[in-house]
Formats: C-alpha cells, sequence, structure tokens
C-alpha cells in the first residue's frame, strides 16, 4: 500500500495537469463506482487502487495498482536525463549559403535520436541510466555453446517460457535482440523442406521479431508492453544558438529516462558462453 507521503509526491506531480484529486475510502470496487459518478478528471486513493479517469467516459478510464503507480512517478522524478549535441557553422557556410540553419538542426535531430534510442537499448554508464540489455531485475538463463540455428531457437523459446513466468497475459508479441556474431544462425534452415528460416520460425511459432546489434553481449527477449514497460521521454527538442569568434554555434538538446519496466524479470537474458 502507498504512503499518504508518497501520495501526496504524486498528487503535487499531477496537479500540473489539472487533474483534480478525491480520497475514495472503502473497497475498491466502491471507489470505482465513486469515479463513475463524477464529470471531471480526477484521483481517487483507495486501499488497493489509484485510478485516473476523464470524465464518464469509461473507454478512457484506467485503474493502476497504487505501487505501480508510486514507482512510475517516482523513477520519473529521478531518472530524466538530458542528451545534448553541438554543431558548428562557419561564418563561411552561412555567408555563401552552403549550409542553412535548418539543415544543422535537422542533423543535430538524427544525432539525438540515435543517441537516445543507442541508449536505451544498452544503456548509459556515464549518467547512470539503464537500458534493455542491462535492466536491474532481469531474468536469467544459461546456454552452453549456441553452435546452430537450431540451438538458438530452443534456447530464445526457453527464454520465452522463463518470461511468461512473471506474465498475467500470455499472448503479447515479443523483441530478440541478438548480437551481431550470433546473427548468421537467424538464415539457417529450421524446417525441411519447406525452407523456413530460423528467424522466420521464431515469428511463426512464438510471435518474436528479431534485432541485430553490434556491442550486444547476449540476447535479450522482451516484450514491448506499455502496460508494465515504459520509455519516458520528451519528444520536443530544444535547441540554443550562440556565437563565437569562428562562427556560430546550435545546440540541441532532448530528455529521457531509459527503460521503466514494472516487472524487470520479464526481461530475460540469454547467458551465452562462447568458444575461448
Amino acid at each position: 500500500m502507498i504512503s499518504d507521503d508518497d501520495f501526496e509526491d504524486i498528487k503535487k506531480r499531477l496537479q500540473a495537469d489539472n487533474i483534480k484529486f478525491q480520497f475514495g475510502v472503502g473497497t475498491m470496487e466502491e471507489a470505482k463506482n465513486y469515479v463513475g459518478k463524477l464529470g471531471e478528471p480526477i484521483v481517487v486513493k483507495d486501499k488497493e487502487l489509484f485510478a485516473i479517469c476523464n470524465g464518464k467516459d469509461t473507454a478512457n478510464r484506467k485503474y493502476y495498482p497504487i505501487n505501480k503507480s508510486s514507482i512510475f512517478f517516482k523513477e520519473m522524478a529521478y531518472k530524466m536525463h538530458v542528451f545534448d549535441t553541438v554543431q558548428r557553422i562557419s561564418l563561411k557556410d552561412l555567408m555563401y549559403g552552403t549550409i542553412t540553419e535548418d539543415e544543422v538542426k535537422s542533423n543535430l535531430e538524427l544525432g539525438l535520436m540515435k543517441d537516445a534510442y543507442h541508449s536505451i537499448i544498452f544503456g548509459k554508464s556515464s549518467i547512470n541510466m539503464e537500458g534493455i540489455a542491462n535492466l536491474t531485475g532481469r531474468s536469467k538463463v544459461t546456454a552452453n555453446q549456441v553452435i546452430n540455428g537450431f540451438s538458438l531457437y530452443e534456447k530464445v523459446a526457453l527464454a520465452k517460457r522463463e518470461s511468461e513466468k512473471y506474465k498475467e497475459k500470455l499472448d503479447g508479441a515479443y523483441q530478440l535482440l541478438l548480437p551481431h556474431d550470433l546473427s548468421h544462425l537467424l538464415l539457417e534452415l529450421y524446417s525441411e523442406p519447406q525452407y523456413v528460416t530460423v528467424k522466420e520460425a521464431l515469428e511463426r511459432d512464438h510471435k518474436i521479431v528479431t534485432s541485430v546489434f553490434k556491442g550486444l553481449k547476449n540476447p535479450i527477449l522482451y516484450e514491448p508492453n506499455p502496460e508494465v514497460m515504459f520509455v519516458p521521454m520528451l519528444p520536443e527538442i530544444f535547441f540554443r544558438k550562440f556565437a563565437s569568434p569562428e562562427g556560430d554555434y546550435i545546440h540541441a538538446s532532448m530528455e529521457s529516462a531509459g527503460v521503466i519496466h514494472f516487472q524487470p524479470q520479464e526481461v530475460v537474458e540469454i547467458e551465452v558462453t562462447r568458444a575461448s
């Protein structure tokens, strides 16, 4: 159960969005009924419930277990990080029109998004940011040397079963992050004479889509489920221009919080023993 102090903290954070707060008492069902009688956005605190709803529109009403909501807002408070980069525009380029500020901003946007995406996958130790591959609390399964496509398929299927131990729903689609040095195994035939590759078999049999990454140590399997996994990111990129004797500079920045997962055990790392 969330403490009164924690709930007050949540309340202050959401008041910026003009959400009205009411306090429900009794059972969860009583709190839901109370919510339904009001015609404006409210937040209800109950023994088990933290609810946000928009008026009487039941389709947009959403209820959260209190402990999950408190974790989310605390993580948001402590994990937002700034990604920034700078590019110089020389006086010569500006004078002759060989480059424009819009072109520079476009390049900066692309660089920021690549940096943020890489950090969401791998984390960023310099700012203590967790990514999917180094998420605290993730599950692990061990694998002996993965020497062929069939053994890769079997270990990924095992990882999915491990992930399902911590899930309430079992019908989701999965994402497999695969190290580049194992990517050739995806193209091996899993089923003959149908000529089905390992990559195709994983998607057909288990709804697992694969992405290959350089720099990844072990395969990571997870479900990109927004109900339990968030990647808070402010979509707006902020630009600031400043001058120097050599030319002008444009500074770009955006904010992200890495990966916040309510059930990190659902994320499974397959620890592969490689030949020495």
